[in-house]
């Protein structure tokens, strides 16, 4: 589709600022929806993000005014400009390019993965936009392809900084709350699963499963609910080369580099940059060199590699992990780009990833970097890197209790769930995990079928929507999977 705005949807009809009429619908989230539009100052068409502050928070309207503030202060050629900003009496608004498109996730879909060149030319650009990003203090926190979007020129544009936290460098005060985990699992860094709070190293890891994704067709990592989760703790990353034969060795060991499980192996992202600028990353193409960098040090027995093991404690004690796609305010709806010409799908088409790997593999050892030259110069041995002790396999009744406590914690932040709603189904939730705790599979599953009937209930009166309800039900599936009990409607 193209960049006409027309997506089928009605018509808005709503004036902005006195000059801003709002079209068809692109996309929806959280508490904002993304329309096209006409500005009927300058005659031109536009993309404009409105927050509906019927239903927005303080803080939703605090992360809106950052959205805009970050972005205006960001000018980049690869990062989505902004046009307008303002607050009507029911609503706020951000004004932006409306792009050509498509997004690369909806790229990948329909065309299947993309040329190795185009993978390292995009995968360059949207490197020099988060290192721009980084110098200025802002972190994205939802890198992933369908926040990447083709300008006319061909070029890829890095969208919705709306989720983006200012570091300390910037000063301010961080929007996101105490274990609250926003960002699109797929894409998301073992550091910030584990609690940590989220850094540039954050997006370059995102930028790596973005870019497996583009040049593969499927995320490095790609199971259900929690079972992802545990899989960027503990799984190493596939090889791209081993899905994608044309990949070449150079780029193959970079993405290894980018995913890896420790933060401080990562390169910068201008690192990456620098070494995909300018390089054809055919088969028979030179190997890419990145700067060099310090390896970092590797404790003996406790080193960065092992931090993430407090990930199923984080999500037992109700970390929400939120698919933040396109929307303003977090959100588990659909995966609408910032100024895209239509919602994107929430993940790439492709064969699923193995299931959760129960124990905890070695990450590779940091490769050595060299300065850039011309030639490459033979990397010394590698250090001798201690193994991590195989760590016990996760419940699986615990990890399916965890993505269910984590999706109600998402349909909350999202809105899906009112406030009646909260309650009733938070008390069913702690009902299930207190019967499970005793070894009760039998009336945890009972307590499994009531609330699942109880979905039904919420969304007739209106207290779920319609696809948290959907999400709830997927989850309780899990649980009831994990039990090896079917679920009922009596109790004791």
């Amino acid at each position: 589709m193209d960049g006409t705005g027309t997506t089928g949807a009605a018509v808005d009809g709503r004036t902005l600022g006195g000059r801003y009429r709002l079209d068809s619908v692109l996309g929806r989230g959280g508490m904002g929806t993304v329309h096209a539009a006409t500005d009927a100052v300058l005659g031109r068409r536009v993309a404009v993000k409105v927050l509906d502050l019927a239903v927005a928070d303080e803080a939703g309207m605090a992360r809106f005014r950052r959205e805009a503030q970050t972005l205006a202060a960001l000018e980049h050629p690869f990062v989505v400009s902004v046009f307008d900003f303002g607050v009507d009496a029911n609503a706020a608004w951000l004004v932006m390019p409306l792009l050509p498109g498509p997004d690369l996730l909806t790229l990948v879909h329909r065309d299947g993965p993309l040329p190795v060149d185009d993978v390292a030319r995009h995968g360059r650009q949207v490197a020099e936009a988060l290192a721009a990003a980084h110098g200025a203090g802002i972190v994205h926190r939802d890198v992933k392809p369908a926040n990447l979007m083709l300008a006319a020129d061909g070029s890829c544009l890095l969208l919705d900084l709306g989720i983006a936290r200012l570091t300390d460098s910037a000063g301010g005060t961080s929007l996101t709350g105490t274990g609250l985990v926003m960002g699109s699992m797929p894409f998301l860094a073992p550091e910030v699963i584990a609690g940590e709070a989220a850094g540039p190293a954050a997006d370059v890891y995102g930028l790596g499963a973005t870019l497996f994704t583009l040049l593969t067709g499927r995320p490095p990592f790609d199971a259900d609910g929690a079972a992802v989760l545990a899989q960027h703790l503990y799984a190493p990353p596939p090889s791209a080369a081993s899905l994608r034969p044309d990949t070449p060795d150079s780029l193959d060991r970079l993405l290894a580099r980018l995913l890896d499980k420790d933060p401080a192996a990562r390169p910068s992202a201008a690192q990456v940059a620098g070494a995909l600028a300018g390089a054809p990353v055919s088969r028979e193409s030179p190997t890419l060199v990145l700067p060099a960098s310090p390896a970092p040090e590797l404790p003996e027995d406790d080193g960065p590699r092992r931090r993430p093991l407090r990930l199923l404690a984080a999500l037992g004690g109700g970390v929400a992990v939120l698919a933040v796609a396109g929307a303003l305010v977090a959100g588990g709806g659909a995966d609408p780009a910032t100024s895209a010409t239509a919602p994107a799908p929430t993940s790439a088409t492709a064969a699923p990833t193995t299931a959760v790997v129960s124990t905890p593999a070695p990450a590779p050892a940091p490769t050595s970097s060299v300065a850039p030259t011309t030639s490459v110069a033979p990397a010394p041995a590698p250090t001798p890197v201690p193994v991590p002790v195989p760590q016990p396999a996760a419940d699986p009744v615990q990890t399916a209790l965890a993505g269910l406590r984590a999706t109600v914690d998402g349909a909350t932040a999202s809105g899906a769930l009112t406030e009646q709603g909260i309650r009733d189904v938070d008390r069913r939730v702690a009902d299930i995990e207190q019967a499970a705790a005793r070894g009760d599979a039998e009336k945890a599953g009972r307590k499994v079928g009531e609330l699942e009937q109880r979905l039904d209930e919420l969304q007739r009166d209106e207290r779920l929507t319609a696809d948290g309800a959907v999400q709830l039900a997927a989850a309780l599936g899990d649980v009831r999977a994990a039990l090896g009990v079917s679920g009922g409607d009596e109790d004791d």
